[in-house]
């Protein structure tokens, strides 16, 4: 059965202020056993995170609906600098591209993670934001440190 991540209790609280923090938060906590308090495994999240950036660096060849994206540059600020909510219902849409394997080891996902955390850090461009439109290339870093934090949180130690 599904876990609602609106109710989860015991996330860590994070804030990254560049992508060397997040690296080393995940390097730190990934240094020994560690559980996952929602619906994915910590590779699956992991793993997501590395999607999540990569295609912000490539682009998706997909946008958000009109009307998402006609609002939510109203909120772009909120976006780029408070903490995300757990809990968001991803588009159907969207699945084939964010969704991470069942089946994605720790080893993969820590990888993948890791190759993606150094090509955002690096990237001087970015594509399009599917819901934001264009933003900066420090912009599109916070964005993606939000959507890491709030992920990152559910990653705990086993004990």
């Amino acid at each position: 059965m599904a876990v609602d991540t609106k109710t989860v209790t015991g996330r860590r609280e994070l804030h990254f202020a560049s992508v060397d923090e997040m690296l080393q938060d995940v390097e730190q906590i990934t240094s020994g056993d560690v559980k996952a308090l929602g619906n994915w495994s910590p590779a699956q999240i992991l793993q997501h995170l590395a999607i999540s950036m990569n295609n912000t660096v490539d682009g998706v060849q997909f946008k958000a609906p009109w009307f998402v994206r006609l609002i939510a540059p109203f909120f772009k600020r909120s976006f780029l600098t408070k903490p995300m909510s757990p809990g968001f219902k991803m588009p159907k849409q969207m699945e084939p591209v964010f969704m991470p394997p069942e089946d994605v080891s720790l080893e993969q996902g820590l990888n993948a993670f890791r190759e993606a955390a150094e090509r955002l850090k690096a990237a001087k461009s970015f594509e399009p934001n599917s819901a934001l439109g264009r933003l900066t290339p420090e912009e599109h870093k916070q964005f993606q440190l939000r959507h890491a934090e709030m992920h990152l949180s559910f990653i705990v130690p086993a004990k």
